[in-house]
């Protein structure tokens, strides 16, 4: 296995759609539609990466990012954002100190899978 990955997002379909194309490269997969409960799992496994939508209803993804930031246990798990064109245009610099890349949706697997990789080794090279 690659890894395990935790990806947070009130969308079912994506939920669906990225866990099949994760678990399909070979990628050990969480998954969670509410993001306190997401927090909670976090906290309670061992992640290599956590990829998360910024808006959603229960929590807003930014908040999230705060809370993860903000944990001494999972204060340095990179970050993939995935988010709509129109909100990539208005996320601020201190939001984007948060997270370690951004994947606008709509997406392609290709190139998302090629995020999840980069991502993974700039983490894995720089420790």
């Amino acid at each position: 296995m690659k890894g395990n990955i935790m990806v947070i997002d009130d969308n079912r379909s994506i939920l669906k759609i990225v866990g099949h194309w994760l678990e399909k490269a070979g990628y050990g997969v969480s998954t969670c539609r509410r993001p306190l409960e997401g927090l909670r799992l976090l906290g309670e496994g061992s992640f290599d990466l956590l990829i998360l939508d910024l808006r959603m209803r229960e929590l807003s993804g930014t908040e999230v990012l705060t809370r993860v930031k903000a944990d001494g246990k999972l204060s340095n798990l990179p970050v993939i954002v995935i988010t709509g064109q129109s909100v990539v245009r208005n996320v601020g610099l201190e939001e984007r100190e948060l997270f370690d890349a951004i994947v606008e949706k709509p997406f392609e697997r290709d190139e998302f899978l090629r995020r999840v990789e980069e991502t993974l080794a700039q983490v894995r090279s720089a420790g």
